[in-house]
């Protein structure tokens, strides 16, 4: 077993993030959204505040979110503001526990 030096940040859709989707093109074939979440890993503080992991990365998790479920920039909500985060329910988890024993893969992609 391995410990990440890493934050897991589980993210879940809220309903004015569902309500968005519907109003983008193709919108009926995301019916399962908000369903499972998604995960990012952060970087540690050592005290262990939400706020504080969040501060430096909720922008790129806020676009990553919307890039997931449309990849036009363009019909994105143009004021993405940390009020406007509060579209995704985020869960922290302070310890991340590696119990593969295949090594970690990591795949650079860009939005």
């Amino acid at each position: 077993m391995r410990i990440v030096n890493r934050y897991l940040a589980l993210v879940r859709c809220r309903q004015p993030h569902v309500d968005w989707t519907k109003t983008l093109p193709n919108s009926d074939v995301i019916a399962s959204l908000g369903e499972e979440p998604r995960a990012y890993l952060l970087a540690e503080n050592p005290r262990d505040d939400l706020d504080l992991a969040l501060a430096e990365s909720w922008m790129r998790i806020f676009e990553c979110e919307l890039y997931a479920w449309h990849t036009d920039e363009n019909a994105w909500p143009r004021a993405r503001t940390r009020e406007l985060f509060e579209w995704f329910e985020v869960t922290l988890a302070s310890t991340v526990e590696d119990l593969s024993p295949v090594e970690l893969e990591v795949e650079e992609f860009d939005i």
